[in-house]
């Protein structure tokens, strides 16, 4: 009688394990996927947080209109703003060079401690390279693209004081989509 150091049956325990591992993960992905898909609803004037977040708003359009007048004054062909599918929103889509260029905006008051170009994280860039995969499906033959962030920063009264251009900031082979 040989004595093995795997018991038997280990096959199929370890095909009970797998099958219970992915179920366990199939589940884990559906409650983060109910989790994106839930809208916030709008607060409503006097409630707490209502006048941040209409800031908020408001320096972000501000943010994304300087910085669509700026590409456009170095040589970039407009062709959206704020473009929206089913996979995300993209602020600004834009031709230079014989590329499309998906720019995120992200614009910054003094008060801010968080520079603009790293508040594009991972889980961010991954949502932006979702949104531009299904805006490129559209076309029969898509141009090569980039992945630009332009960084607006503020002053107190709102008023621009400066605009950078971070061009080729992410590949999307950097990206881990999940």
């Amino acid at each position: 009688m040989s004595s093995s150091p795997i018991p038997r049956g280990w096959k199929e325990g370890f095909s009970l394990l797998i099958s219970k591992l992915r179920n366990v993960f199939r589940s884990i992905s559906r409650v983060a996927n109910r989790r994106e898909n839930v809208k916030e609803e709008p607060l409503k004037n006097g409630e707490p947080g209502f006048r941040a977040r209409r800031l908020n708003k408001r320096v972000g359009s501000l943010g994304e209109r300087a910085a669509a007048g700026h590409l456009h004054r170095l040589g970039y062909r407009i062709i959206a703003t704020n473009h929206t599918n089913a996979a995300g929103e993209i602020d600004i889509i834009a031709e230079h060079n014989g590329l499309i260029v998906f720019v995120e905006v992200k614009t910054r008051t003094p008060r801010s401690w968080l520079s603009p170009e790293s508040a594009v994280d991972n889980e961010k860039r991954g949502r932006i390279i979702r949104a531009s995969r299904v805006y490129l499906s559209g076309f029969r033959s898509p141009s090569p693209a980039r992945y630009d962030i332009v960084s607006v920063l503020t002053n107190e009264k709102l008023r621009v004081e400066s605009i950078k251009v971070v061009a080729d900031a992410f590949h999307p082979e950097s990206v881990i989509i999940s």
